[in-house]
């Protein structure tokens, strides 16, 4: 038999996999016997078949039983914005490709929904159809009601002491401690902060690196105030600071797409990144894959990937009936110079982390 063809078990596993994700196979799957019967091979094959079937969960054993087809399950990711095409940002690409992964390996079927303006029948309908959630920050209480009990977990934004959900995200205080640390560490004694701070999450990232400042005597220059995501907005706190009669010498975007836009914004004025103003954002964005490599800001990492792998494991878990108290996982966000930066844009890695993220209990 030439190399390039499939081997006999390959192809049986192959015509059993079509049965079962069309629906002919259910439930208990005729004998070892039968099967070698019906596709006229040694019980050998088909045993080889059935193990190659449960390596992709599609099937399980019970011994002395049978074996027996796994159910599949549903999963919606869920989200709540007026934006309809959030999670296509590149920030939560990671997320959602982690997530996708992790469920498809085991015979999970995702389904993206944003429930900005739903109706609550809508919300009902849809929590019938499924058997658990993953949810960003940002869903309102109504869908968390239509669940009805359905395992939750939520992913992102800052913890909420009173939420009964599991919630798995990244210690956002931390992000701007680490800019600080960052920013201070290459001498600058006024500093500035870029972008939007209202939102919880972004707030507490802001509070932070002001503590952190405050606590080496440096000093916070701050712009006027955005409070929205707006290019117009960031404009005029570059403007402010462009005015400014002793410039801050190093800022922290709230973003990287802030810290770009800046980055574009210095070079429009005739002035460079990292020389004129040292730069650091953070969500590993794909802006810096259009920049010279000495203009890149430093990063920080917020492992994302690794968040919606986790999420996805604990998810199944639950929907398979793990009863275990609340689980509530921050990540350890890290610092990401801009040479590494450099290195991931020439590898296609812009948002995978050159080791594992690790994780605060």
């Amino acid at each position: 038999m030439s190399a390039n063809l499939p081997n006999k078990y390959n192809r049986i596993a192959e015509q059993l996999r079509k049965r079962i994700e069309s629906g002919e196979l259910s439930g208990t799957l005729p004998g070892v016997k039968q099967l070698a019967l019906d596709y006229d091979v040694n019980f050998m094959t088909v045993n080889k078949a059935i193990n190659q079937l449960e390596a992709e969960n599609l099937v399980y054993r019970i011994s002395r039983k049978g074996t027996y087809v796994r159910k599949q399950r549903n999963v919606v990711l869920a989200f709540c914005d007026p934006n309809p095409h959030l999670l296509e940002a590149s920030f939560y690409g990671p997320l959602v490709s982690a997530v996708q992964s992790s469920l498809n390996r085991c015979n999970c079927f995702m389904i993206f929904e944003n429930l900005y303006g739903r109706s609550s029948r809508s919300m009902t309908s849809l929590a019938q159809r499924v058997d658990g959630m993953i949810l960003t920050s940002g869903v309102g209480t109504p869908f968390l009601e239509a669940m009805e009990g359905k395992p939750c977990i939520r992913v992102m934004g800052v913890t909420d002491p009173g939420c009964r959900f599991d919630h798995i995200s990244y210690d956002s205080a931390k992000v701007g401690r680490i800019a600080a640390e960052y920013l201070a560490g290459r001498g600058h004694r006024r500093i500035g902060f870029l972008g939007y701070a209202h939102s919880d999450l972004f707030r507490e990232r802001f509070e932070s690196f002001r503590q952190a400042l405050r606590e080496r005597d440096i000093v916070l220059w701050e712009p006027p105030p955005a409070p929205r995501f707006s290019n117009e907005l960031l404009t005029k706190q570059l403007e402010a600071w462009l005015a400014e009669k002793e410039r801050p010498t190093g800022v922290f975007c709230s973003t990287d797409y802030e810290a770009g836009f800046c980055c574009n914004f210095l070079y429009e004025h005739g002035l460079k990144p990292q020389r004129d103003l040292d730069i650091i954002g953070c969500n590993n964005d794909i802006f810096g894959s259009m920049m010279m490599p000495q203009a890149l800001p430093a990063s920080i990492e917020l492992c994302s990937a690794e968040i919606g792998r986790q999420a996805a494991v604990l998810l199944l878990d639950r929907i398979n009936g793990l009863e275990a108290p609340r689980v509530v996982r921050k990540f350890a966000p890290r610092l990401v110079p801009p040479e590494e930066y450099g290195r991931r844009i020439l590898r296609g890695r812009i948002n995978a982390p050159e080791k594992q993220g690790e994780w605060n209990a």
